[in-house]
């Protein structure tokens, strides 16, 4: 590869890489970490240099194409597929929902349209947009539902929607006699679980039956004393817990067959201060969120089978007579979407049977103890202060109520979910998170478990679980819904979302969801119909279609995602740690930033997968190595802190360590049971196997966590042996071959430092072009090589090692030379052609003579604009140049440009550094320079009146974003630029 070349597919990309000097690096055997082989066929070297050059569209990114409801034509659903198809994109997932479509702006055509979402001319729709895509070589997914969580229409009745457990209580002081009507809750209850007005909208008859679902549940007196609150107006809730209520295990008393039916109780207190509390079962009234389509719009209830079941009757069953010729052929998966379920206490008609029979104990004298103050309870990990406790029981109890939620949801939900997509040739693709169960279970019966990057609010170990739960099941793909970030309407670069797919791709995510794609509604002025544009939407997520200037860029964008997404979907992952996680103790989401022991292990270069107890107990150890049911081997199982663990869960972790698995525990064995046994039994058992893990020579202890990791980079190798400053990596193997993909984030030069046990010499391969070049290194053993490279900020390398390539390919080495000289351009002024959107929606032309460079947000005519800006102007070049190189440095450009010299194209850079080689482009003397540069959408539309969306993130103190071409604008002559 000549110098040239090399430097255009480096900067293209923001993938660029400098080749640094060499010193000794550590060492890892990284191609015996998996012993398991991996699925179906392992490509050789040759297929995967050829097939990482052009990946098939299945391996695409794809995106979330949101509907107007049935509101759509078959020519322009069909226009639409064959527009993803050009810029990239594998295919979509269908959501036909009434999100940010004013009714008061419609017709009533367009309405009835909108609203026949489910009927036989919206699944002709799905079925022609799924054939269309066939066409293609594209996919469809289908959204299970319209809007979010499922239900709605007429299928959901009251009998079949969410239900909760609503509580009222008071103090009462004895000894006395309670002669009391009692306050009962009741559906009419504001409550800021969910939508207040749960009966608004709903027939006469549907509230009737509504009412008539409320049960009481259980009346319970408990010895203790009250909460102590603190009020706020600013609270959601209103008043917050400083204290919880002290209750007394044994004391309970069961009064629920001494109530009246008007609410009265008479009841003859006993000595001392008692908490009464009313238990209630009743519907949450809760809707579905942009629901399009007939009907109340009930969400279903998660815990009853027969719910699921009526909604699939209406949004899967009905359809089947349209969708056969596609089922598996042109639709890949059924989606369910993250559930955002709201309840008090979630609930069932059959609970406290399903609870006794599960848990063997009986629940109701425990019922006062489950609530704790948060919107969603009890899986809201910002407010976990229980309102009523009761010592030494709380913890325990609120487990096994947890884990009771989580079992009936799955099998009754997500077990349901999975079966029917199935049984109709379909793969299941489920976000787990945001519902009230193990997600790591969830996640990994999934065909393709999805995580989100919303949810991850900034803690990359969340993103992680969705790919833990893949990797320890054996699940090839990894989706995530992708690209969103609140208050940041229109302001999506792609540098922004490059940086987002890279820190993806290291978690383990390999099948990106672009949210999203919105449908062309006549009509709606531009930038068209957004449903997440407004304030009441949430002013978040982003614009990816044809009314997005940088629309044109995705195609080149999406070959860099696909060329990666192609190799981690092929390859098995090579992880060193199996890290146990109960998300019933710790919750589905973690708040940044990523726990302590979490990073210090990856800062170790170590892999991770979180893994659960369910997986823990099916895994087994072969020669010292973990192995899971999917297959995936881990070389040692890390244990963190937590309050307490199952009898099993021990047992399993003593039968690891005598085994000759490497088990480390930071800070101390936990020495309870996680649920609540009136005698103990288990806790007994928890502490007698307890003992025997720490006498065993292969379990390391320590509250210390640089000694903890110190103590495993004695015993175990990690992924990737840093000597200077860590990267977040991913390792996977591909047949014989080792792949190794790094990251650098920051805005800073950062310098890879590192030695890899691997068979083979290495290869830098760009993702962006599909081109491969040896890498210089150090064979430091057979199997042990050295590696610096220098990433420019922002970048990543994919580095490959195959025992096949013995000797890298036939290209030369090339070095970046010395920097001889540099002079500035356009110093005799440019001229601009600015061609897009004004705040009025205009579309306009701007010409101007600029002396100098401006950025337009800083000038009164470009401030407002959004489009496309064409600047010109010439340079000279002197004879002899050719014995050096020359880079065109385009300094700060916000946010794309495409250059071309003396009218031809040269290159067209996406991201930092904006820096093209132009040596081959250029004559001596007098030379054409053009450069068109590509801004967002967010100047134009933050100067509209009225303001569609609200303010949010900005780059510079005007309120707007930098646009234009900033420069400086730069020449940059290198000489010394071969191998020496």
């Amino acid at each position: 590869m000549n110098r040239r070349n090399f430097v255009r597919n480096a900067i293209f990309a923001g993938s660029a890489v400098k080749l640094a000097s060499l010193t000794t690096i550590g060492d890892q055997a990284s191609a015996e970490v998996n012993q398991t082989p991996s699925a179906g066929e392992t490509p050789a070297l040759a297929s995967l240099r050829a097939e990482f050059r052009e990946p098939a569209k299945k391996f695409r990114p794809i995106v979330r194409w949101w509907w107007p409801g049935n509101d759509v034509s078959e020519a322009e659903l069909r226009r639409e597929i064959a527009a993803l198809d050009q810029a990239g994109f594998g295919g979509a997932e269908i959501q036909a929902f009434y999100k940010s479509l004013n009714p008061d702006e419609l017709s009533d055509t367009q309405k009835k349209s909108i609203n026949e979402y489910a009927t036989a001319g919206f699944f002709r729709n799905v079925a022609v947009a799924a054939t269309e895509a066939r066409e293609h070589g594209l996919f469809i997914d289908y959204t299970f539902g319209s809007g979010w969580p499922f239900g709605g229409g007429n299928a959901i009745t009251p009998e079949l929607s969410s239900i909760e457990l609503r509580s009222s209580h008071q103090s009462v002081q004895g000894p006395a006699m309670f002669h009391t009507r009692l306050q009962i809750p009741s559906i009419f209850d504001g409550d800021p679980a969910h939508t207040p007005g749960a009966i608004s909208g709903l027939s006469t008859d549907w509230v009737d039956r509504m009412k008539r679902r409320t049960k009481i549940v259980a009346v319970v007196a408990v010895r203790g004393s009250d909460a102590e609150w603190a009020f706020y107006q600013s609270s959601p809730r209103g008043r917050n817990v400083l204290k919880s209520g002290e209750l007394v295990a044994g004391t309970a008393i069961d009064l629920t067959a001494h109530l009246q039916p008007d609410g009265l109780l008479q009841w003859d207190v006993p000595p001392g201060t008692w908490q009464l509390f009313v238990f209630c079962s009743l519907p949450t009234g809760q809707r579905v969120n942009g629901a399009a389509g007939e009907g109340p719009q009930l969400v279903l209830d998660h815990l009853n089978a027969e719910a699921f079941r009526a909604h699939a009757s209406r949004v899967g069953d009905a359809a089947l007579p349209y969708l056969r010729d596609v089922l598996g052929n042109g639709m890949r998966a059924v989606f369910c979407d993250s559930l955002e379920v709201g309840a008090n206490l979630y609930w069932s008609d059959d609970f406290l049977e399903e609870f006794r029979h599960r848990r063997t104990y009986d629940l109701l004298p425990y019922l006062p103890v489950l609530k704790v103050q948060t919107l969603a309870e009890p899986f809201d990990q910002f407010h976990d202060t229980p309102i009523f406790d009761m010592k030494g029981v709380g913890d325990q109890v609120r487990h096994d109520y947890r884990r009771t939620v989580s079992e009936l949801m799955t099998e009754r939900f997500y077990d349901e979910f999975n079966r029917w997509a199935h049984n109709h040739k379909l793969l299941s693709r489920t976000q787990a998170h945001g519902a009230p169960v193990d997600v790591l279970t969830v996640y990994g019966q999934s065909d393709i478990p999805e995580t989100e990057q919303l949810y991850d609010m900034g803690c990359y170990d969340f993103l992680k679980l969705a790919s833990s739960a893949a990797h320890v099941n054996g699940r090839a793909i990894v989706g995530s819904e992708s690209f969103v970030w609140p208050w940041a309407l229109y302001q999506t670069t792609i540098e922004k979302i490059k940086l987002a797919a890279d820190e993806l791709f290291t978690a383990g995510v390999n099948a990106i969801v672009y949210h999203g794609f919105a449908y062309r509604v006549p009509d709606v002025p531009a930038p068209g119909w957004h449903p997440f544009s407004g304030i009441k939407s949430g002013n978040y997520s982003s614009q990816f279609n044809e009314q997005n200037p940088l629309w044109p860029y995705f195609a080149q964008l999406n070959r860099y995602i696909t060329r990666l997404q192609y190799l981690s979907q092929t390859g098995k992952i090579v992880a060193a740690i199996a890290l146990y996680r109960d998300a019933l103790t710790h919750g589905a989401e973690e708040t940044p930033p990523t726990p302590p022991l979490n990073q210090a292990m990856m800062d170790a270069g170590y892999h991770y997968d979180h893994i659960n107890e369910d997986s823990l107990l099916q895994s087994k150890v072969q020669n010292k190595i973990l192995v899971t049911a999917g297959g995936t081997s881990y070389r040692a199982f890390v244990l963190p802190s937590i309050p307490f663990m199952s009898a099993q869960l021990a047992r399993k972790i003593e039968a690891f360590a005598s085994q000759g698995l490497p088990v480390f525990v930071s800070g101390e064995l936990p020495l309870r049971a996680n649920g609540f046994t009136p005698n103990d039994k288990d806790t007994r058992l928890v502490q007698q196997t307890v003992i025997r893990i720490r006498q065993s020579p292969n379990c390391h202890i320590s509250a210390d966590m640089p000694h903890l990791i110190s103590q495993l980079a004695r015993l175990v190798k990690p992924n990737i042996s840093f000597r200077g400053k860590p990267l977040p990596f991913l390792q996977k193997m591909l047949g014989s071959s080792n792949m190794f993909f790094l990251r650098n984030s920051s805005g800073e030069t950062r310098r890879l430092d590192a030695e890899f046990e691997a068979e083979g010499n290495p290869e830098l391969w760009d993702a962006w072009t599909g081109d491969v070049q040896g890498i210089p290194h150090q064979k430091l053993a057979a199997k042990k090589t050295a590696i610096q490279l220098e990433l420019q900020p922002l970048s990543s390398a994919l580095i490959v090692f195959s025992p096949e390539q013995n000797v890298s390919p036939g290209v030369k080495q090339v070095f970046p030379g010395t920097l001889v000289r540099t002079e500035k351009l356009g110093t005799t002024g440019w001229n601009l052609a600015a061609t897009g959107t004004t705040p009025a929606g205009e579309h306009t032309t701007i010409r101007r003579t600029l002396p100098l460079l401006v950025d337009w947000s800083l000038d009164e005519e470009l401030r407002g604009f959004s489009g496309r800006g064409v600047y010109t102007t010439n340079f000279t070049v002197p004879a002899g140049f050719r014995e050096s190189r020359i880079i065109l440095d385009l300094g700060d450009v916000r946010e794309v440009a495409e250059v071309k010299i003396n009218r031809k194209p040269v290159g067209t850079v996406l991201l930092r550094p904006y820096e093209v080689d132009i040596t081959d482009c250029i004559e001596p003397g007098a030379n054409g320079l053009e450069i068109t540069v590509t801004n967002t959408l967010f100047n134009s539309m933050a100067l509209r009146e009225p303001r569609p969306f609200a303010p949010g993130p900005t780059e510079n103190a005007s309120g707007l974003m930098s646009g234009g071409l900033i420069g400086p604008v730069l020449l940059k002559l290198f000489r010394g630029t071969k191998a020496p």
